[in-house]
């Protein structure tokens, strides 16, 4: 049963894994777990993560509010001391989670409120010269206002930040995001935190409704926080709650299925039908492919192959109940079905699930195993719609009549579909003609602005706007730096320079479990006694090269080193066996004096005794929300630096395979990837559903007018995005993969039918067989799109803004492509679609290639005369006899 459970995500899931950056980074992080630990590392001594207070006088949710007088009056300073109270007041908190220094817990050293309150331990009402005083204190001190505070003479905003400490106790290295012991703080100290704020200040919620969507506020000011832990416990209650929107999209997808179909029997075994595939999909996704990843992103499996799988019903019932027109004998009925849903099923599935595998070749491993994953659920809805729905339809004609609808039922055509008939023909078709020209042209201009789509400049938004962490990544983020004078040094991406690492094996890499990438490194010889100076001038490029990493965050070990070597032994080294012992001891007893760093383990490499690898680490001066043209000039000015370094040329330290990683490139790797992937996806499954779709009818005209409609489609929802004003981030790159998967379905039904009206209703014009295809398939179409869009459209009800939007781009796109698919294929095919012969490749191939003639003459006289009555059927197919004199115009139901 393990193997069906939902993968915990990891902070390495979105990252491409085989990229130059992803192998350094896991090199780098492969050595350091395996470097010793280092003794003066204490129990909760670092400060790992950081607990945010936020207070806002004018937040954009309360237009009423004034930040006259500012921030800092006694009501709000007594507020701002009560709210974080309740965290350093926790008895969890303070037996087992906050930052020590000399054995206490740290509670107010990073927070604004040392300005203004000695006692810790008191939340007073101040008077106003002492908090005049703790202005005048806190004068230049950007980093606890906003940006203009000081010019003004009062703050607006302020924040604290109250550090988690680790190593937890029983751990001995420090957490990362994902690791048990940021786990253990996410269900621990997240579960009594939230419940203890959200009592305070009364925020009340319910499914689908977080309680983070209430403000928090008191003595006229908004209250923020955030906290690393807090949110994936958040992320992950979200992704469950709006899961069970899925469920309310089968009850509609059920519903609507007992309608169309007349049968409240019929209806719920095609639902049993499609839902049986999401398992035995799962089934052969986990256990045959032996692909463990199943997270949020497959949950829009589901909406997508409801609408699907309804399609697919409707598609072969309503050829089952057009068959009684020609047929009594149930089972010349069944034979008649299965030809025609058969084709016409094959083709949308082939299509569809082709443009879903297009994105297995992604490098992001999430939309690579999401498009997999739909691709076998389209297949495996297929293959049960094709053998279990026959025997259904069976059994409910041969006595099961149980709750069937007694309503006159439209088998094929229709008042609207005759009506719109009418109006394609007004005029010699210029109504059509206007249709084809206009939408053509609209579809020209939603192209050029698709074109326009760049990757993100901002960071991706998961949560909705009045979502308390949404307000809080705003406050902070952005490629403008936030609305407070600067970040602290520890929300800028880490910068390391490494010496003496030179790859990593990584034998047996499953790239479905990206947390567990990584394997024993390759290290190369180095000798730091000797190259001690080359060492220190690495240090100061790093510090002053092109501003590339910010101010005072540059960590050289070798200097704190040597400080301490003087101080202690007051002489240098004299042989490099004294040097190491030395610099073991120094990385045991002390601590860096820049607080971003815990402990000496990091940078000083000694594994088993042995000095391996050492690094230079700073923090990146680029934001986290910088744009990707910013990002890229920031990557090129690292590589500049690192090969100035590499010019030391200094084989003691082996300066020629030193490395420089950060995960800002990684990130920026990603943007890249998510661009490529979307083209690559779209490069291959249209070529492939062109080659589907000409397969099946044999016609090239009717294919390249298919595939041109569905190019429009495309077009049109990336145009959306762009109008909209979203960038080409992770929703557009995975809503362009399901649009590829759902633009083909209608467009190439309609042509199928097409198709169908030359070799089994012996249609020649295209008059005739546009009205054939509609007439038949009409209904179909709209069902189909009705059931994908209505499926889709309950994920408006969603809290994260990742389904929220795919359910924008998924019901926009299916309305896009059934409008173009009857409003510009319909019309085209009307206008200028093939007659008789033309573009039948099977008929130029026997032309050009005749068979030999081993018949009488007059046999092969009339295939010359008559080649459609040579032109082989779909296989399969009994062909029909000629239709009578006396049937309708264009083909009608009788034909």
């Amino acid at each position: 049963l393990d193997n069906f459970s939902i993968t915990v995500p990891s902070p390495y899931d979105w990252e491409c894994p085989d990229d130059e950056y992803t192998l350094l980074r896991d090199a780098m992080a492969s050595a350091q777990d395996e470097a010793d630990e280092a003794q003066a590392l204490t129990t909760r001594g670092d400060a790992t993560f950081p607990f945010y207070y936020f207070y806002d006088s004018e937040p954009w949710n309360h237009r009423d509010a004034s930040c006259e007088g500012g921030i800092f009056t006694p009501q709000r300073l007594r507020a701002m001391c009560l709210a974080e109270e309740i965290l350093t007041s926790n008895k969890e908190y303070q037996e087992d989670y906050c930052l020590l220094a000399n054995g206490t817990c740290a509670t107010r050293s990073a927070s604004v409120l040392q300005f203004f309150y000695d006692d810790a331990a008191t939340c007073s009402l101040l008077d106003q010269a002492r908090i005049d005083q703790g202005w005048a204190a806190l004068q230049g001190h950007v980093f606890f206002v906003d940006k203009h505070a000081f010019q003004r003479g009062y703050a607006c905003k302020a924040r604290s930040i109250i550090y988690l400490g680790t190593p937890l106790q029983g751990y001995d290295e420090t957490s990362k995001i994902g690791d048990d012991q940021a786990l253990e703080m996410q269900d621990k100290l997240g579960g009594v935190m939230e419940q203890s704020l959200w009592r305070y200040y009364d925020m009340e919620g319910h499914t689908l409704n977080s309680k983070y969507n209430q403000a928090a506020r008191s003595s006229g000011m908004s209250v923020l926080w955030f906290a690393q832990p807090l949110a994936q416990r958040e992320f992950s209650r979200l992704v469950n709650e709006d899961f069970l929107v899925a469920f309310a999209s089968v009850l509609f997808v059920w519903c609507y299925l007992m309608y169309h179909l007349g049968s409240c029997f019929v209806g719920s075994m095609a639902m049993l039908q499609i839902s049986v595939s999401l398992p035995l999909s799962l089934f052969f996704y986990r256990v045959v492919f032996r692909i463990s990843y199943f997270a949020g992103m497959q949950i829009l499996v589901v909406f997508v192959i409801l609408g699907i799988g309804a399609d697919d019903c409707f598609v072969f019932v309503d050829a089952w109940k057009q068959s009684l027109l020609l047929h009594d004998d149930t089972h010349k009925r069944l034979q008649y079905a299965y030809s025609r849903a058969l084709q016409s099923m094959a083709n949308t599935s082939l299509t569809t699930a082709a443009a879903f595998l297009a994105t297995a070749i992604s490098p992001i491993m999430p939309i690579a195993a999401f498009g997999i994953y739909a691709a076998i659920c389209v297949l495996m809805n297929y293959l049960l719609a094709m053998t279990m729905l026959p025997a259904v339809l069976i059994w409910h004609e041969k006595g099961w009549k149980c709750c069937t609808c007694s309503r006159t039922e439209i088998v094929e055509g229709g008042t609207c579909v005759e009506r719109y008939l009418t109006i394609l023909s007004w005029r010699k078709k210029i109504i059509a003609k206007v249709l084809v020209l206009l939408l053509g042209g609209l579809s020209c201009t939603a192209a050029y602005l698709a074109s326009r789509l760049e990757p993100p400049r901002e960071p991706e938004e998961w949560f909705s706007q009045k979502h308390m962490f949404q307000q809080v990544a705003d406050l902070i983020g952005g490629s403008n730096g936030g609305a407070y004078g600067e970040n602290e040094d520890q929300s800028y991406d880490a910068f390391h320079v490494v010496f003496g690492i030179n790859k990593v094996k990584r034998d047996g890499f499953d790239p479905y479990v990206p947390s567990k990438r990584r394997s024993k490194p390759d290290y190369v010889a180095i000798d730091l006694y000797e190259a001690q100076d080359a060492f220190l001038q690495a240090c100061h490029l790093v510090e002053t090269f092109s501003k590339l990493v910010r101010p005072n965050t540059t960590l050289c070990f070798l200097r704190e080193f040597q400080k301490w070597q003087a101080e202690t032994y007051a002489s240098t080294a004299s042989d490099k066996t004294t040097f190491d012992a030395r610099l073991a001891l120094f990385r045991d007893s002390t601590q860096p004096a820049n607080k971003l760093h815990g402990a000496w383990k990091a940078p000083i490499g000694i594994v088993d005794g042995e000095l391996k690898y050492v690094r230079i680490d700073g923090r990146i001066s680029m934001t986290q929300g910088a744009a990707i043209d910013e990002r890229k000039k920031t990557l090129r000015r690292a590589n500049k630096l690192l090969r100035q370094i590499r010019t030391l040329n200094e084989p003691y330290l082996r300066t020629d395979r030193a490395f420089q990683v950060s995960g800002a490139w990684l990130w920026y790797e990603t943007q890249v990837a998510l661009v490529k992937g979307l083209t690559t996806g779209i490069s291959i499954g249209f070529p492939v559903a062109f080659l589907v779709l000409t397969a099946a009818t044999r016609n090239v005209i009717l294919s390249l007018y298919a595939i041109v409609v569905i190019g429009c489609v495309v077009s049109g929802v990336l145009g959306l995005c762009y109008l909209l004003g979203w960038s080409l981030g992770i929703r557009e790159s995975v809503a362009g993969v399901i649009v590829i998967g759902l633009a083909v379905d209608y467009t190439i039904h309609l042509g199928h039918m097409y198709d169908h009206a030359r070799f089994h209703a012996r249609l020649d014009t295209r008059d005739e067989r546009t009205a054939y295809a509609l007439r038949k398939m009409g209904r179909t179409v709209f069902a189909g799109a009705v059931t994908t869009a209505g499926a889709a459209s309950l994920m408006f009800a969603c809290q994260l803004t990742f389904f929220v939007q795919m359910a924008c781009l998924i019901v926009f796109t299916i309305a896009l492509s059934i409008s173009l698919a009857l409003g510009l294929y319909v019309p085209l095919l009307h206008v200028i679609g093939p007659e008789r012969e033309q573009g039948n490749l099977w008929y130029l191939y026997r032309r050009c290639y005749p068979p030999q003639e081993k018949t009488t003459d007059k046999r092969a006289a009339s295939w010359r005369l008559d080649p459609v009555t040579t032109t082989p059927a779909p296989r399969g197919l009994a062909r029909p006899p000629p239709p009578s004199v006396d049937s309708p115009p264009y083909g009608g139901a009788e034909a």
